[in-house]
């Protein structure tokens, strides 16, 4: 909840070290994606401008969605927040149990993006399917549909759960 003060044993019980341990092992991911993007852009220069624009789309989202969890991780930390380019204090100190979580925008930023990606990878999925299958709308419909619900629940989940 926004401004909920927060004591260091529910902070442990929320499982605050599966955002470092995701943010361990997601940032050797990212510049995989980051080095295949680059390899991609390098070596395929002939390729259709929409698989482009997908690629530069899905290294941006990913580039942002890192970020905003890097931004929510150290402001969930170390007490500081970021607002309008100058970092601000945060009741956290040393001797302090409790600190508050005032608004966690770089996670709902965070999520935003991701639940981007994951929509626009598995629509240029759906699109693959459709150009492989002859325009088999059997195969194609059943997976943007569900791609679409899929992104439309979880960003109704999280919006609800910031607001």
């Amino acid at each position: 909840m926004p401004g909920e003060v927060l004591t260091v044993a529910k902070v442990q019980s929320l499982g605050a070290g599966y955002l470092i341990g995701g943010a361990i092992l997601g940032l050797p991911l990212y510049g995989i994606t980051v080095s295949q993007g680059i390899y991609y852009f390098r070596t395929y220069r002939g390729d259709r401008s929409y698989l482009k624009i997908l690629v530069g789309s899905l290294m941006a989202l990913e580039s942002i969605h890192m970020i905003a969890l890097l931004f929510y991780i150290h402001e969930f930390f170390l007490g500081v927040s970021f607002t309008h380019g100058e970092s601000e204090i945060k009741s956290k100190s040393n001797n302090d149990e409790s600190f508050s979580v005032d608004n966690p925008s770089g996670l709902l930023i965070s999520e935003i993006a991701a639940t981007t990606l994951i929509l626009l990878v598995q629509c240029g999925y759906a699109k693959r399917i459709w150009t492989v299958s002859f325009k088999n709308k059997l195969y194609t419909v059943p997976i943007v549909t569900t791609s679409v619900f899929q992104a439309d629940t979880v960003s109704a989940d999280g919006f609800q759960s910031h607001l």
